[in-house]
């Protein structure tokens, strides 16, 4: 993976948890979703709110404003598959979060 970014310790997002970091000027909210941690701009599409003020309910965020539901594994709202939330490849090595930019 090119263009990988260290973003956090594995520590920082336990299950269940979100996590908002900046990447080069991009919010992005990392999710752990039983032991597997997922990447989307932290920004729902449809009036920008951070994502990562949101509940997060098994592989679902819930946006904590107009309550639009969003699959963190692949972006897709719950109920529109035709609208998405940008997606990033994650890598965990150790006990650190690497994220992929740029693509």
């Amino acid at each position: 993976m090119d263009g990988l970014v260290l973003v956090a310790k594995l520590a920082e997002i336990p299950p269940g948890r979100i996590l908002s970091v900046e990447i080069e000027g991009e919010r992005i909210a990392l999710y752990n979703v039983r032991g597997t941690i997922y990447a989307t701009r932290d920004r729902c599409t449809h009036q920008s709110y951070p994502l990562s003020k949101g509940m997060l309910r098994g592989k679902y965020i819930k946006c904590a404003l107009h309550g639009w539901e969003y699959d963190v594994t692949n972006g897709t709202v719950q109920g529109n598959p035709d609208i998405h939330v940008g997606c990033y490849p994650v890598k965990v090595e150790g006990d650190e979060v690497w994220v992929e930019i740029g693509r």
